[in-house]
C-alpha cells in the first residue's frame, strides 16, 4: 500500500474516534500536507499501479500540479521480469516537480540474517547500475540520493518560505506587544509591578464576572415576578 509522509501536529483524538481506521488515518494525513508549506514524500510500491496509488492520489487532493510532492519507488527489485518503472522514475506518467527517486530496501530475509546498513547501500547502488532499465539513471536512484536530494528540496523550500514566516511573525510580534501594553504590561517592570499587573487583571476580571452575574440575576428575577403575576413560578 502506497504510504504518505509528513511532520507536523495531528488532529484532536476525540475528533477522530468516529471514524473507521482508513479515514482516521485519512484525515490525519490530510491535515498535515494541507499546510502549504509542508513537503510530500508520497512512497510507492513500484510492483503495484502506480498511476492510480493511495499515496499520489491524496497529494493530487491537496497538490494537484506536483509542486511540492516528491515521489518515493520501493521494491523496484520485486517487479514482474520484462517490467520496469523507467516511465515512472523519468516523469511520463505522472509529472512531479521534484520527481521519482527508486529505493531498494533490505529484504526480509537481509533483516534475519543481520546485513549490515552498508551492505545494503551497496547493493543497492550495484542494483541499479547493473540494470539494463535503470543504470542511465543510476546516479539519481538509491536511498543516499534520495537523503541527500530531500536535504537539497528542505533547504529550498525553507528559504522560499522564510519571508512569509518572517512577516507572520512580526504580525504576530506586533500584536502581542499591543495586547501586553494594554494591559499594562512592559519588560522593564520589576517582580514585584509584574505581580501587581496580575492582580489587577484578576481583579477586573472578578468585577467583570460579577457585573454579568449580577445582570444575569436580575433577569432571571424579572421572569420569575412575569411568572408569579401569570399564576405559575418558572425560572
Amino acid at each position: 500500500m502506497a504510504q504518505m509522509r509528513s511532520i507536523g501536529r495531528f488532529p484532536p483524538a476525540r475528533s477522530l474516534l468516529t471514524l473507521c481506521p482508513r479515514q482516521q488515518i485519512r484525515s490525519m494525513v490530510l491535515e498535515v500536507i494541507s499546510r502549504p508549506n509542508c513537503i510530500v514524500l508520497a512512497v510507492t510500491a513500484a510492483n503495484q499501479d502506480v498511476a492510480n496509488s493511495d499515496g499520489l492520489q491524496i497529494a493530487r487532493e491537496v497538490d494537484p500540479q506536483g509542486l511540492r510532492t516528491i515521489g518515493v519507488l520501493t521494491k523496484l527489485d520485486l517487479m514482474d521480469q520484462g517490467t520496469d518503472a523507467r516511465d515512472v522514475l523519468e516523469g511520463r506518467v505522472y509529472p512531479l516537480q521534484h520527481g521519482y527517486v527508486g529505493v531498494v530496501n533490505r529484504s526480509q530475509r537481509d533483516i534475519e540474517t543481520n546485513k549490515s546498513m552498508k551492505s545494503a547501500l551497496a547493493a543497492e547502488q550495484e542494483f541499479f547500475i547493473k540494470s539494463p532499465s535503470y543504470s542511465h539513471i543510476a546516479k539519481k536512484q538509491g536511498t543516499v540520493y534520495l537523503s541527500h536530494r530531500l536535504n537539497a528540496i528542505l533547504e529550498d523550500h525553507i528559504r522560499s518560505c522564510m519571508p512569509d514566516i518572517s512577516n507572520r511573525v512580526k504580525t504576530m510580534l506586533r500584536d502581542a506587544t499591543a495586547e501586553l501594553e494594554q494591559i499594562g504590561g512592559d519588560d522593564s517592570q520589576t517582580e514585584q509591578q509584574q505581580r501587581a499587573v496580575v492582580l489587577n487583571c484578576i481583579t477586573r476580571f472578578c468585577q467583570n464576572f460579577s457585573e454579568c452575574m449580577q445582570v444575569q440575576s436580575a433577569k432571571y428575577f424579572h421572569r420569575c415576578k412575569l411568572n408569579i403575576f401569570s399564576g405559575s413560578v418558572k425560572a
